[in-house]
């Protein structure tokens, strides 16, 4: 835990505080528990390489991370992939498929859903390979 107190925005959850803020485009999530963690969740980027792409958000987040570290006076360690990392494709086909029989979970693989506030459609996977092998499924099927 940071040894200066943060005056971010405070969340009560139960037997816990959470606290938030924004450090450029990361969200950053500071769960003060029994096991505190501090969690940084990236703006959403584009781009065609999902390893490129993974890169350059592990590499804001790392940033912050250190950026926090001497703000802050704590220490954070080695940053993890969280197991919530999500690769989307928009698509207006997943749009239709949310509009006829809602959200669909595949497990393992990824979700179908139309988030808000945009309510886009969208195949949300949990791994860039899986993403970029659906993008490169019309010219296979060719």
């Amino acid at each position: 835990m940071p040894s200066i107190p943060v005056d971010w925005h405070k969340v009560e959850m139960n037997n816990w505080n959470q606290y938030t803020t924004e450090v450029g485009s990361v969200k950053v999530k500071l769960n003060d528990g029994d096991n505190p963690t501090v969690e940084f969740l990236p703006a959403p980027i584009e781009g065609n390489n999902p390893l490129n792409l993974y890169f350059r958000l592990f590499s804001d987040c790392t940033e912050v991370a250190k950026h926090l570290e001497q703000m802050l006076d704590m220490q954070i360690g080695r940053l993890e992939l969280s197991s919530k990392g999500e690769w989307v494709v928009y698509s207006p086909l997943a749009k239709v498929i949310t509009d006829k029989i809602g959200l669909v979970n595949v497990e393992g693989v990824g979700k179908i859903n139309a988030s808000l506030p945009n309510r886009y459609g969208e195949f949300e996977f949990y791994d860039p390979r899986d993403a970029a092998e659906f993008l490169e499924m019309p010219r296979r099927l060719v």
